[in-house]
């Protein structure tokens, strides 16, 4: 890396830089987030007008990646005109005037603590430490560690005592089994043993029915768990002391029937669903019982035989074929003669 040559200002220098790669600041200025007026300033070499030099060596370092210069060459020329900038100030200050220090070797005051012994009124304050174990203290902490100690003994002397006490028997019984010989077994009450005697374990019945086939593993209590593959249609029963364990592999694809209560699947198809029964059969749906539909068929109407129409009456003297209400046809004839036959 070469110096800065014929003196080119550094701002100017990376105007030139940008110009080369034909870049706005405007661009610049949108991809870094920086101000369009601090990247003005720098390339003006306003250094008085532009923040704290941490920011302005990030401003630099943005401005190098969008442009594609070495970062390490521009921060050292900015630390170069920095510098140069320090030692024109020094100059001009007056002989003898140690309030600015070079960059290069820069110098730390530290302030000394006070003393407070010294102060107005000091010399009435007592400043001597108390000691942290005084004998009144030690006396507490051995008085508790003795109270600790002996505790711990009393309670060891009577875990003691309970495991190392035996049995004592009465003299008189000792002799009169010694004379007598062997006491004779006591009656037991039958009545309370079987009172005292622990309830045996629940049975149950179990049966599954098949609506598809599915895998299903049955464990019975504390028993070997049983797989088996269940077909449709397909029934099989249990007897469950006390609980039984259920594994479905297609819970929509079975009922179940406990103690003779059929209830609906436990699970839609295609879930895997593990049961305890009784435990979880508050989970189940009791299936219902709906009776088929009857068809009513349609009522067959009897044969109507037709209505012939009553024969009308016949006057005397009436023509056949006459109405009924009608009067007879006067006959043609010779008064004496019979009458006409009927035609």
């Amino acid at each position: 890396m070469s110096d800065i040559v014929d003196d080119q200002p550094f701002g100017e220098w990376l105007k030139e830089q940008r110009s080369q790669k034909n870049i706005s600041l405007e661009e610049i200025a949108a991809v870094t987030k920086v101000h369009i007026a601090q990247l003005k300033m720098i390339e003006e070499d306003k250094w008085a007008q532009l923040p704290a030099s941490a920011f302005v060596r990030g401003f630099l370092i943005c401005y190098a990646t969008h442009v594609g210069i070495n970062e390490e060459e521009v921060l050292r020329r900015y630390k170069l005109v920095m510098g140069k900038n320090l030692r024109t100030i020094e100059s001009a200050l007056p002989a003898g005037y140690k309030g600015v220090h070079s960059a290069s070797k820069p110098k730390v005051r530290v302030a000394s603590t006070p003393n407070f012994q010294k102060a107005p009124g000091a010399n009435q304050v007592n400043f001597t430490e108390t000691p942290l174990m005084t004998p009144k203290r030690m006396g507490i902490i051995g008085v508790v560690i003795f109270l600790l100690i002996f505790l711990v003994v009393l309670i060891s002397l009577g875990k003691k005592k309970e495991t190392t006490e035996p049995e004592t028997v009465p003299v008189e019984q000792t002799q009169s089994t010694e004379a007598v010989g062997p006491e004779a077994p006591a009656e037991v009450d039958a009545s309370n043993v079987e009172a005292n005697a622990p309830a045996p374990a629940p049975k149950h019945t179990l049966e599954l029915i098949g609506v598809e086939e599915s895998w299903v593993i049955v464990k019975n209590g504390d028993a070997a768990s049983n797989g088996f593959s269940l077909k449709p249609k397909e029934r099989r029963s249990f007897d469950i002391s006390p609980r039984a364990q259920l594994v479905l592999s297609n819970a929509g694809a079975l009922e179940i029937k406990w103690n003779g209560v059929l209830y609906e699947s436990p699970g839609f198809r295609g879930d895997v669903k593990r049961l305890k029964l009784p435990d979880q059969l508050d989970t189940l749906k009791e299936k219902k019982y709906v009776a088929p539909r009857k068809v009513i068929e349609p009522r067959s109407t009897p044969a109507v035989a037709p209505i012939e129409p009553p024969a009308a009456p016949t006057l005397p003297g009436a023509l056949p074929g006459s109405l009924p209400g009608q009067a007879p046809a006067p006959q043609l004839g010779l008064p004496g003669a019979p009458p006409a036959a009927a035609q």
